[in-house]
């Protein structure tokens, strides 16, 4: 019998005792980086590995928030922090603390998972630290929730997908996809013309391409269109699919987002946040 239900969701409790500890699925294992640490140090990180990481005070070692890939593009001119920018003179030096994202609800290493599933539908981010009196004990994210699906449950893509999702049309620059997504706080964007897909592209991709040809002070003036920057080797799925394929597929491939498309048209987009808004205790 499927699991699914518009009303009821997906039965979290089927993978996981939602009694138990968050602290036992989330990452304790972590990079992390300082209060004082200037942007230049962190920004290659970013590029390379993660979309967001942890600040730790230097002097209390105590959690400050997160430093992200949006947070950056919004520095560099995305987004309304471009006035920081331009008051440092463009300059890369500037302390983390400075642009970093510190409104960050924390969880108790007390709370359990049910509590944290709760955090995740209520303030709708797609990770939280884990803390105790102040000092960082782990990070739970999305991710976290989605790779405990570990069998059929009866629910397809289509039923959990965004239909109709946010695109980047292939004539935008760097610039005007930057602050859709600093606008929007969206992970990961199609690149479509006429509804067929032709790539994704993420805020790393962008840092990236930026940091590769020395532009990192540059992106309101480049006029680089996207499809320039995008990956146009683009793991997809099809509407069909158990939600448990789908979830393995993001867990072999590493990405939190895929499209789903047929004959190359764009059907619609399942992530990570759309699965764990379907999971219930």
């Amino acid at each position: 019998m499927a699991l699914f239900s518009r009303d009821k969701g997906l039965d979290l409790e089927k993978f996981i005792n939602t009694r138990t500890s968050a602290l036992n699925l989330a990452s304790r294992k972590l990079t992390v980086c300082h209060d004082t640490d200037p942007l230049e140090k962190v920004i290659p990180v970013l590029t390379t590995k993660f979309r967001r990481i942890p600040v730790i005070g230097r002097k209390t070692g105590n959690f400050r928030g997160f430093i992200t890939t949006i947070d950056i593009l919004d520095y560099l001119g995305a987004g309304p922090k471009y006035s920081i920018f331009r008051k440092r003179k463009g300059s890369l030096k500037i302390p983390v603390k400075g642009i970093m994202e510190t409104n960050v609800f924390s969880l108790d290493k007390s709370h359990s998972v049910k509590k944290a599933l709760e955090v995740f539908h209520h303030q709708r981010r797609g990770a939280y630290p884990i803390t105790y009196r102040g000092k960082l004990m782990g990070i739970i994210s999305e991710w976290d929730f989605v790779k405990r699906i570990d069998s059929r449950i009866g629910v397809k893509v289509e039923d959990l997908m965004v239909r109709k999702p946010q695109i980047l049309k292939d004539s935008f620059s760097l610039l005007e996809a930057a602050k859709i997504m600093v606008r929007s706080r969206v992970r990961r964007l199609p690149v479509a013309k006429e509804n067929i897909l032709l790539g994704i592209v993420t805020p790393s991709d962008i840092l990236s391409y930026l940091l590769k040809n020395r532009k990192m002070k540059s992106l309101r003036r480049d006029k680089t269109r996207i499809t320039k920057v995008m990956n146009r080797e683009v793991t997809t799925l099809e509407a069909g699919l158990d939600i448990y394929q789908a979830a393995r597929i993001m867990k072999e491939k590493r990405i939190g987002g895929l499209p789903v498309v047929e004959d190359s048209e764009l059907l619609g987009i399942l992530t990570e946040r759309d699965i764990v808004d379907a999971l219930r205790y």
